[in-house]
């Protein structure tokens, strides 16, 4: 039969029998809808906060502090609740998602500033938190920085300004563990490293007419292994790893087989253990974008997009997980690029996209509408899972370790509470 046959049988199967899919195809199609619908609603309705951390002259914190605020936020976690009445009601009715958080690091030219942006609803819980791992910090609202620049590119372009952006994933998938904060301790501390101290550098050297920022959206991952994808996963590359290798071979005379492994390499067993112990610990799903802004006449975006990829290279693991830039969000297109149709138009859109993205500090979608409405469908997604030390490990307070004076605005009065039986209010 050639093609054109097989077309026609497929179209006329699909005329015959219209009353058994259409009516599945419209019901699917009418519930993504209103799901879709829903879900921004809810979107819509979150007040949110904006967080400067102002960090003391000296941190003698390591990124382990982090780490259990972290732990501790994830305790936050929401979701629809299990069960007919409450999942008809808060995911199909109310529309309620997950709620995330964002990490923050911004430079406005060269000067460098910690932000964290987390529903209003926990302001206080983020705060206390935070003050229990650092009390010496200082903790304010703050206006949206975002305003420093137009919200809209064209008049970016007016201002003499240009911008370039992209997003980060992960070079493998999730089970597999970046190198973390554990790697760069050792008990001689003129030794000991930072590894936030790369990305100070890269941001402290902007010149004062650049921008530099950087933004860690943290949503916490489903905990339930018979439900997490995550989890999943784990356990899947888990039993894929032990079984490399493995094939049948005979036994006896009467054509009995056995399953022979070998023995792993230490290489291999190291993998194994790291997977094992990453998923012993609470998951985020996470998402890293940056933006640059210059004057078109100093514009250099290498600076910013190469010393972030070299920052965040220092997490690179043999045999384990890695970052690389993720193509389907860079804002530089050439002719070469598929498509490879209208580069200087599509550079354009993604330039819009990611700023819009950027100042609503948004995930991506979690319908197909949505995802289709969005027009990235197509393209993969930049999700990726780290758990809380991998992410303590690329986001938390420079320690003294770290050189700042020169790029960060310090406390310089430590923060205390009033003394006890100290009386408040006058009779």
């Amino acid at each position: 039969m050639t093609p054109f046959g097989l077309f026609d049988t497929f179209f006329f199967l699909l005329a015959k029998t219209w009353f058994i899919w259409a009516p599945f195809t419209l019901f699917f199609a009418a519930l993504e809808s209103w799901l879709s619908y829903v879900q921004t609603r809810y979107k819509k309705a979150i007040e949110w906060t904006l967080l400067e951390i102002k960090i003391p002259r000296e941190v003698r914190r390591s990124p382990r502090a982090m780490e259990q605020f972290f732990a501790s936020i994830y305790a936050l976690r929401n979701e629809p609740g299990p069960g007919f009445p409450t999942t008809l009601k808060e995911k199909y009715l109310d529309g309620e998602v997950t709620l995330w958080f964002s990490l923050e690091m911004a430079s406005f030219g060269g000067e460098i500033h910690f932000y964290l942006r987390t529903p209003a609803k926990h302001k206080n819980v983020i705060e206390a938190n935070l003050y229990a791992q650092y009390p010496d910090i200082e903790i304010i609202e703050a206006d949206d920085y975002i305003s420093r620049m137009p919200v809209q590119v064209p008049e970016l372009y007016q201002s003499g300004f240009d911008l370039a952006g992209g997003e980060f994933k992960t070079g493998k998938p999730d089970p597999y563990p970046i190198a973390t904060y554990l790697k760069f301790e050792t008990a001689q501390e003129e030794y000991q490293l930072d590894p936030i101290s790369a990305l100070m550098e890269i941001f402290g050297k902007l010149r004062p007419e650049e921008d530099g920022w950087l933004q860690i959206l943290i949503r916490p991952a489903d905990p339930n292994p018979k439900t997490s994808h995550w989890k999943k996963q784990v356990a899947e590359t888990i039993e894929e790893l032990r079984k490399k290798g493995a094939k049948e071979v005979s036994v006896g005379d009467e054509g009995q087989t056995m399953t022979y492994t070998p023995l792993k390499t230490p290489g291999e067993t190291a993998v194994i253990k790291a997977i094992e112990e990453s998923v012993l610990k609470s998951g985020f799903e996470d998402v890293i974008r940056w933006l640059y802004f210059a004057p078109q006449s100093i514009f250099n975006k290498d600076v910013v997009q190469r010393g972030i990829a070299g920052a965040l290279n220092q997490y690179a693991s043999g045999g384990l997980n890695f970052f690389v830039p993720s193509l389907a969000s860079k804002t530089a297109m050439e002719w070469h690029n598929f498509p490879y149709v209208f580069p200087k138009y599509r550079t354009a859109v993604r330039k819009k996209e990611l700023l819009k993205k950027y100042q609503e500090r948004s995930l991506p979608e979690e319908t197909i509408l949505a995802q289709w409405s969005a027009a990235n469908f197509w393209r993969s997604r930049s999700v990726f899972v780290l758990n809380t030390e991998e992410l303590a490990t690329i986001y938390h307070l420079p320690s003294h370790l770290v050189l700042t004076a020169p790029f960060v605005r310090r406390v310089e009065a430590k923060r205390a509470g009033p003394p006890a039986g100290l009386p408040l209010f006058e009779e």
